[in-house]
């Protein structure tokens, strides 16, 4: 959650119960990336 909107970095289709290590990591890059790229202070 971005302030009062929420900021839909990746999707996929769960297969499993289990959420793939990869969908994992994936969406930890975007999250850093947008982050990054917005200059997000979380306080």
């Amino acid at each position: 959650m971005h302030g009062h909107a929420i900021i839909l970095l990746n999707a996929f289709q769960k297969k499993s119960q289990k959420t793939p290590d990869k969908e994992i990591q994936r969406a930890l890059t975007y999250m850093y990336d947008y982050i990054e790229r917005n200059d997000v202070n979380e306080t």
